[in-house]
């Protein structure tokens, strides 16, 4: 062997590029393990880095143990779900060689997608045997994900049974090096969410934790579970779950090293401030009552919500002088423009202008289950207002997206690159096609390029059916555009694919194939919408 490859420290970087994600990644890795002795160690530790079935604790215990049942669902012999058991009594001794040579290697843990898993007698002799003591069969372990859920083959009401026996016994690999846990429960079988709150020091030392909830009464919970025990994580930085409630609100507010806060379906009843027949220059009154030292560290927030009156009720808890830097709210339901008014109002009052750099508010609605999603009368210069955001001038991201248009006109689009300097991606009405035929055009688009000298990504319906080629930009503020290599452009109207390739290469050259439009599959050939995007592909596709 090569002088050089006798230094320990860089055959662990060497074996720490093999890959270790599929079955024929651990084969190669154990064959590297036993290629030669210099590399058996940290191909080893490489190989037990991450523990994702409980195959590898089974092998490591003497064949003499075990007892195993195939489980198959009723009047078929496929598919097969093994579940090992005990043949005799389980020894301190089965377990030396585990403890002391492979578990001190495993620092994550992702026990998802089980191909087998033990019966509850193993799991109570393991248990018993390792003194209840938490995080015993992985001392090591920094990061477990405790999903167990069988195989999707092997999902059946009896392999669904063996695994539910498993879920309290997470606590033999959760200890005290453990950062982060990500659990899956079902709240209706009691036994999962017991085990799951009354699980020795699971709230102490953890810094991420994400816990999602199957159940049918969800929410009802989670809002239990964080009510009571979110007083005790003084070093958790990162929070994901289901919802939170306005009485675990005020626990979690205070947690002094709360970084990112993610809320998938929030609900529970919050105090509502309405900010109809408030003047610009007024400031609401209840800003006051909010305590400026609730959450001292969030600087990311993330909430997907029913409805955006939901969102905007969550929003006005925050203090206003709070360090968010990121805001993304994803809505499953359409919004008045009434309730819109209200939320991007709370946002001008709860957001600093000092912080906020990104910034994303969308609808996930199906259009095509919705009916009366847009107005057979429309007023030419309706949309929706989001002239709030302009005094947020650190903006560097903004997504904004909803089955009702934002419908940008000029004076907004000089706005936005006035206001927002530091603009690297802007996009907005691209994800919901409309009849509405633009307010802006090519020279909107040249008066962003020529701006925003980040500008990187940008998804806008523009008019582009006067571009002939020629055009360049008036009274530029840069001599050159900015470096876009990512352009959405919805069902934006184009009659000319030539005409509108010349002017992408001339003023976003290294856009290249990267133009989106709407994809007009299934759309009658003769809709005007369906022409738009066959243009659009033809300017991608045959001039770049």
């Amino acid at each position: 062997m090569n002088r050089c490859l006798r230094t320990p420290e860089l055959l662990q970087l060497i074996c720490n590029q093999v890959p270790n994600n599929t079955s024929e990644d651990r084969q190669r890795l154990l064959a590297v393990a036993l290629s030669c002795r210099a590399l058996l160690e940290p191909a080893l530790d490489r190989l037990w880095y991450k523990m994702t079935s409980f195959k590898a604790l089974m092998t490591t215990l003497p064949n003499d143990l075990w007892s195993r049942e195939i489980i198959t669902p009723p009047g078929t012999s496929n598919p097969k779900f093994p579940v090992v058991g005990l043949l005799r009594p389980m020894k301190n001794t089965d377990l030396t060689r585990y403890l002391s040579y492979y578990a001190p290697r495993i620092h994550e843990i992702d026990l998802e997608d089980l191909s087998t898993t033990f019966t509850l007698e193993v799991w109570q002799a393991l248990q018993a045997l390792t003194n209840w003591k938490p995080g015993a069969l992985t001392p090591s372990a920094r990061k477990v994900a405790w999903v167990l859920a069988p195989r999707k083959a092997t999902i059946f009401k009896r392999s669904r049974q063996a695994v539910v026996q498993a879920f309290p016994y997470f606590v033999l690999f959760v200890g005290s090096p453990t950062k982060s846990l990500h659990i899956t429960l079902d709240s209706g079988v009691p036994l999962q969410f017991t085990s799951a709150r009354s699980a020795p020091n699971l709230p102490h030392s953890l810094e991420e934790f994400s816990l999602q909830d199957t159940g049918a009464y969800r929410t009802t919970h989670i809002h239990d579970y964080i009510y009571q025990v979110a007083f005790r994580w003084d070093n958790l930085k990162v929070l994901k779950v289901g919802s939170v409630g306005h009485a675990a609100y005020k626990h979690l507010s205070l947690l002094p090293c709360l970084f990112s806060l993610t809320i998938h379906d929030l609900s529970g009843d919050w105090p509502h401030h309405d900010y109809q027949g408030l003047s610009d220059s007024e400031r609401p009154k209840y800003l006051d009552s909010i305590s400026p030292g609730s959450f001292p560290s969030l600087e990311v927030l993330s909430i997907s919500s029913p409805d955006v009156s939901s969102f905007t009720d969550f929003l006005q808890q925050l203090p206003p002088g709070n360090r968010v830097h990121t805001l993304k709210c994803q809505l499953t339901s359409t919004c008045k423009e009434d309730e819109l008014f209200d939320c991007f109002r709370a946002i001008e009052y709860h957001c600093n202008p000092q912080t906020l750099r990104n910034f994303v508010l969308k609808e996930t609605t199906d259009i095509t289950v919705e009916e009366d999603v847009e107005s057979l009368d429309i007023d030419t210069y309706e949309g929706i207002d989001i002239a709030a955001l302009f005094r947020f001038p650190k903006l560097e991201n903004v997504s904004i997206n909803f089955s009702e248009p934002v419908n940008l006109m000029r004076a907004e689009i000089q706005d936005i690159a006035k206001s927002w300097p530091n603009l690297v991606k802007l996009k907005i009405d691209v994800d919901f096609p409309n009849s509405r035929i633009p307010m802006i055009d090519h020279e909107d688009i040249l008066t962003l390029l020529y701006s925003c000298p980040r500008l990187k990504r940008l998804g806008l319906r523009f008019d582009a059916t006067r571009i002939n080629g020629n055009e360049t930009p008036a009274n530029p503020v840069n001599d050159i555009p900015g470096p876009l290599e990512k352009l959405w452009v919805a069902n934006s109207p184009i009659y000319s694919p030539m005409s509108v390739s010349i002017f992408l290469d001339k003023h976003c050259p290294k856009v290249g194939r990267n133009i989106i439009p709407f994809s007009a599959k299934g759309v009658p050939h003769f809709v005007p919408m369906a022409l738009y995007t066959k243009r659009w592909v033809k300017a991608r596709e045959e001039y770049f």
